[in-house]
C-alpha cells in the first residue's frame, strides 16, 4: 500500500468515521444518559472519584488513548477494536467540548 492519501479518499475517510461517531454517540447516549442529562455519568463520576466532570471524563478517555498507544508502539494489527478506540477517542474530544461549552453558557461567559 501507498504511504499517500488522495483528498477524495481523505473526505471519505473522514465522512465514514464522523458518521459511525456520531451513530456512536447516540448508542452511548441511551446507556450512560440519564433523565436526558448527556453528561450523567461524567457527573456520576465526579461525585464518587470526589473530583470534577472534566477530570472524570479525562480518565475514561485515557483507556483509549493507552489502547491506541500500545497499538502503535507494538505494531499490533489494525483491528476493529482499534477503529472504535479511534471513535470513542474522537467522541470524547467531541463531550468534552460540549460540557466546556455548556458550562461556559451557564456561568454566562459566552
Amino acid at each position: 500500500m501507498e504511504n499517500f492519501l488522495t483528498s477524495a479518499e481523505f473526505q471519505e475517510a473522514t465522512d465514514t468515521i464522523f458518521s459511525s461517531c456520531k451513530d456512536l454517540l447516540g448508542e452511548k447516549a441511551k446507556q450512560y444518559s440519564r433523565d436526558d442529562d448527556r453528561f450523567y455519568n461524567f457527573n456520576r463520576s465526579a461525585e464518587m472519584l470526589r473530583c470534577s466532570p472534566q477530570k472524570a471524563l479525562l480518565g475514561m478517555w485515557i483507556k483509549h488513548l493507552c489502547f491506541i498507544f500500545d497499538v502503535i508502539e507494538q505494531g499490533l494489527p489494525f483491528s476493529e477494536k482499534f477503529t472504535e478506540s479511534i471513535q470513542d477517542s474522537i467522541n470524547y474530544h467531541i463531550l468534552l467540548w460540549a460540557y466546556l461549552r455548556h458550562m461556559k453558557g451557564v456561568e454566562g461567559e459566552k
